[in-house]
């Protein structure tokens, strides 16, 4: 650092009175020359007794030693056990973001692969009704040969006292034969019209705990033989509405046949 000169006022006016003196000593004494300035005789002896002090230059200020920051143990394992347990705590929410994630795409896969499906079977649809659809002649609509002699029997001896339940129409009005041998010729769904008119009009849903159930009668008997009697475990056959399509097969000549 460089030296500073402090300098204060009455210093200052020490020095200024010394310079003043110190021009009319050295003045030069000519007539030409004006009257010297005139200085008080005590401002002189003043001077000449005390000279102005001498501008020390302040002493430069030692430089402060450093100062040796104290870290406390305890507070710096503490800092270093509050990170460890930020970073387990970030740890463990992003396994909970994991889990979720997992989930979502999990539920995502799913919904895509009921989409899929749906897409499937929508196709398989369009796909289905291009084909060839059923019609009466190659459905259960077609007029086929009766086979047996029990089915001709009894549509020949019931079919005008058989009436739809919804209409009360007759369900075959007329008989059709066929114009070679002779066969009667019936749709099996006219027959199975005909069979479950006949249950209804001779009330023969004598269960009232189970009422698809049918009680046999002769001429039921006589169409169904194998629903009549015991099983192998002697236990009464049942005889339901469903069994009816089952057991009347037997009655007609398959559609193969006819058709030959």
């Amino acid at each position: 650092m460089s030296a500073r000169r402090v300098q204060t006022p009455h210093k200052a006016e020490k020095i200024e009175a010394t310079e003043k003196v110190e021009k009319v000593i050295k003045a030069p004494k000519t007539a030409k020359a004006g009257k010297a300035e005139e200085v008080p005789v005590e401002v002189i002896e003043k001077v000449t007794k005390k000279k102005a002090p001498e501008v020390v230059p302040a002493e430069e200020e030692p430089a402060a030693p450093p100062v040796e920051e104290h870290v406390d143990a305890t507070k710096e394992e503490e800092t270093i056990e509050g990170r460890f347990g930020r970073i387990k705590e970030i740890a463990g929410n992003a396994q909970r973001l994991l889990i979720l994630l997992n989930n979502e795409v999990k539920r995502l896969e799913k919904e895509v692969q009921n989409e899929r499906k749906k897409a499937q079977k929508i196709i398989t649809k369009t796909n289905n009704s291009k084909k060839k659809e059923r019609t009466g002649v190659n459905g259960l609509d077609k007029m086929i040969p009766v086979q047996t002699p029990e089915f001709r029997s009894f549509v020949e001896k019931n079919y005008q006292q058989l009436t739809d339940s919804k209409d009360g129409n007759q369900i075959l009005p007329t008989l059709t034969y066929d114009e070679n041998d002779g066969s009667l010729m019936l749709s099996r769904k006219l027959a199975l019209r005909l069979i479950t008119a006949y249950v209804k009009k001779h009330q023969l849903q004598q269960y009232p705990e189970d009422m698809k159930r049918i009680k046999m009668d002769k001429t039921l008997e006589k169409l169904f033989p194998e629903f009549v009697g015991k099983d192998k475990d002697g236990n009464e056959k049942k005889f339901f509405f469903c069994s009816i399509m089952g057991g009347y097969s037997r009655h007609f000549a398959s559609v193969a046949k006819a058709d030959a």
